[in-house]
């Protein structure tokens, strides 16, 4: 005789999702998802007394939302906010120009907003620089504002534009300039 539990298993059938078209309003839900989600967490962790698995765990829970986030919304929407002039999208990685460790730190310790985060700097960078950047150990960036200094610094005749075309001025084009540019971003659909 089969037990109630191992009739109803023996008979599930697996739920079979709808594809979801990637477009304006699928990017607006992921946004909000994360938004909501970093906002929840936010405020536990900024509580929570001690530095333990509990922390560590909040952390990784801001960290899954900002991954997602970026890589649905911003990677897959427009590929980064910036890419390098002159080198083909299929021969360039996604990067982070203000790592996400670094993002994550700023958000929890109040110095970025939830919405700023979820905004942070990305870069199409060809593979080739990518990889000469991390082997210099070039991991961190030394002024979040002034977030290209990392680039400037390590990379000789980088030249930058933003997804739209326009040429970005390493030198002057600050955090501020950055999220100026892309107010917007998440609003459009």
């Amino acid at each position: 005789m089969l037990s109630e539990k191992q009739q109803r298993l023996e008979s599930f059938s697996q739920t079979r999702y709808r594809p979801i078209k990637r477009d304006g309003n699928s990017y607006a839900d992921t946004y909000q998802w994360a938004r909501q989600g970093i906002a929840r967490v936010l405020p536990l962790i900024k509580e929570h007394p001690r530095q333990d698995q509990t922390a560590r765990l909040m952390r990784d829970e801001i960290d899954f939302y900002l991954k997602r986030c970026h890589e649905y919304c911003i990677k897959q929407r427009i590929g980064a906010h910036y890419r390098e002039v002159g080198v083909s999208k299929q021969d360039c990685d996604f990067e982070h120009v203000i790592p996400k460790a670094l993002t994550r730190e700023l958000l929890i310790y109040g110095e970025l907003t939830i919405q700023e985060a979820l905004n942070i700097p990305t870069c199409l960078l060809s593979s080739k620089k990518h990889r000469l950047i991390n082997e210099t150990h070039v991991s961190t960036t030394p002024n979040p504002w002034l977030f290209w200094q990392r680039y400037q610094s390590n990379l000789s005749k980088l030249k930058i534009e933003t997804y739209d075309g326009h040429i970005v001025d390493m030198g002057v084009w600050s955090l501020g300039t950055h999220f100026e540019y892309f107010a917007n971003f998440y609003n459009e659909r």
